[in-house]
């Protein structure tokens, strides 16, 4: 009942004793409604509106960081699921254009989640972190996984794949640089477990997976 979620929310902030930490409440509540009615334009603008209002109260009394925090933390969510949908395929042309708006995604995303980060939070910290590191790992995954030109023989093709893993090592580094530094500031503010297992996980995983490409690498010189 997404819907009547909604219009909850809209009679509520017709009220007169509504203050403004009240309305990013509101808009919070809003933008998960209508995110989950599908109306994701709609979403953006409310968490959008939350973030706004944050900056308005902190130049009087503060807002609060966690609404802040969750706000940004989701709209980097949609922004994954939207890089998530874009598919790589060729021919070339095809590939460049759909490689570069998938990155462009990636950046946006990056810094929805470095702005949740920054809050302070830290519900948001750990999740963030985690969710910022998997876009690098999956695009790495994403990119050495993709199939070679048909029209390479064999030769080409060990040629053609050791020369992109030597070109998208670079997003393990990435990726095992953010979560380090997720993890680390995940413990000293004392975020969720759950989360911090997480990204213990994954860190220990890109370390193993960063080795043994560097150490294929080298043998392939």
């Amino acid at each position: 009942r997404w819907w009547d979620a909604v219009y909850a929310f809209e009679n509520l902030v017709s009220l007169d004793w509504i203050d403004e930490h009240d309305r990013m409440e509101i808009q919070l509540g809003k933008g998960i409604t209508f995110e989950g009615a599908g109306e994701l334009t709609l979403a953006e603008s409310a968490y959008s509106r939350v973030l706004s209002l944050y900056r308005r109260l902190q130049r009087g009394l503060g807002g609060d960081k966690t609404m802040a925090a969750e706000a940004a933390f989701r709209l980097g969510e949609m922004t994954r699921k939207k890089y998530e949908a874009v598919e790589l395929s060729y021919p070339m042309e095809v590939l460049t254009e759909r490689l570069e708006t998938k990155c462009g995604y990636l950046l946006t995303a990056q810094n929805r989640y470095i702005r949740a980060i920054r809050f302070g939070d830290s519900h948001t910290i750990a999740a963030a972190g985690y969710r910022l590191g998997d876009l690098y790992e999956n695009l790495y995954e994403t990119i050495v996984a993709f199939a070679p030109p048909d029209e390479l023989d064999a030769d080409q093709v060990a040629l053609y794949n050791e020369e992109v893993r030597r070109k998208v090592i670079v997003l393990l580094k990435k990726a095992i640089r953010i979560y380090e530094k997720s993890l680390k500031l995940g413990r000293r503010l004392h975020s969720s477990e759950s989360w911090l297992k997480q990204l213990e996980v994954a860190l220990a995983r890109m370390k193993t997976l960063y080795l043994e490409e560097e150490a294929a690498l080298r043998d392939a010189l």
